[in-house]
């Protein structure tokens, strides 16, 4: 039994340190923003944008929606209930715009339709130069640190963007739990 305990409790702290060294590796996804009725646009209905209006009916709470290949998607409109349920249209825009998006409505009712708009997919700029490119030099740049300041004799750290400020909880709440596992058996130990 000793063994079993020692293995879990290695397991959990090293549970915990992927945890730390995995989280930059999180890709940020995809968010509805609500936004106000479209001018011109029903209230009652959702307007047939890029995709068509979908009627296939019997969809649920949640649709899983995909745009053709090579497109994302930028608006959303969903409809649920009927006209005296109050579960009226619903426009969001996709931000980021993806390929595939899950749909809900506000009130929790099931999809009666919806329909989305699209465009297409943004191309990343090729990184290399043309090979007739030649190289641009400029001389180096002195700088100096400003005098005082923050204490950092003038170095400050890039901003990465990283915003997961809760895997630092998980990392060490996992850390504790394993030190809760494997203290107990090193006391015993020096017993």
């Amino acid at each position: 039994m000793k063994p079993i305990r020692t293995i879990t409790a290695a397991l959990v702290l090293a549970a915990g340190a992927a945890v730390f060294a995995a989280a930059p590796a999180y890709a940020e996804d995809s968010v509805l923003v609500p936004i106000p009725l479209p001018d011109g646009f029903s209230d009652q209905k959702c307007e047939e944008l890029d995709s068509g209006k979908s009627e296939e009916g019997g969809l649920g709470e949640t649709e899983d929606i995909s745009a053709p290949a090579g497109q994302v998607i930028t608006m959303v409109c969903v409809k649920a209930g009927d006209e005296n349920s109050d579960a009226g249209v619903e426009y969001y825009m996709v931000e980021p715009p993806t390929n595939t998006v899950t749909i809900t409505h506000s009130t929790g009712k099931d999809i009666s339709h919806y329909s989305f708009s699209y465009e297409p997919e943004p191309t990343t700029p090729p990184t290399t130069p043309p090979a007739t490119t030649p190289p641009v030099t400029t001389p180096p740049v002195e700088t100096t640190p400003p005098a005082g300041g923050g204490g950092d004799g003038g170095v400050t750290l890039a901003e990465t963007g990283f915003e997961n400020g809760w895997l630092a909880f998980v990392g060490i709440g996992a850390l504790a739990v394993g030190a809760a596992i494997a203290v107990p058996r090193m006391v015993a130990k020096r017993r």
